[in-house]
């Protein structure tokens, strides 16, 4: 039985990657908290302000609950080991994105507000 394309990485490897990715997701809670204190959220005509406000803290909730999973698997890997990474494990650590094309119908609601 063929389970599909799968990539063998270390564990040391996996780690980097895990901590790169929650950097990233930091760096997004910086830059949206940011906005939020400045008052500058993302403008459009419809919205009210109170409603820019609460898609700013649910995104800083996203990009925080985000970098706490990923420094949790980067700390709870075992050195010396090699993880086999399918497509979508790829996908979680921002490797590569998602195939939209073959997948009609589902839609991110954060797509258009990450900064990176």
């Amino acid at each position: 039985m063929i389970e599909g394309i799968q990539a063998t990485v270390s564990a040391e490897e996996l780690r980097e990657l895990c901590l790169k990715h929650a950097r990233q997701h930091e760096a997004s809670v910086q830059q949206l908290t940011r906005e939020l204190e400045g008052g500058k959220g993302r403008k459009k005509k419809t919205r009210t302000r109170r409603e820019m406000e609460d898609d700013t803290l649910n995104l800083i909730g996203y990009h925080s609950n985000k970098a706490l999973e990923m420094k949790f698997f980067a700390d709870h890997l075992e050195p010396g080991e090699k993880y086999m990474l399918d497509r979508n494990d790829l996908c979680q650590l921002g490797i590569i994105q998602e195939d939209r094309e073959f997948n009609r119908g589902w839609s991110d609601p954060f797509e258009d507000e990450i900064p990176f």
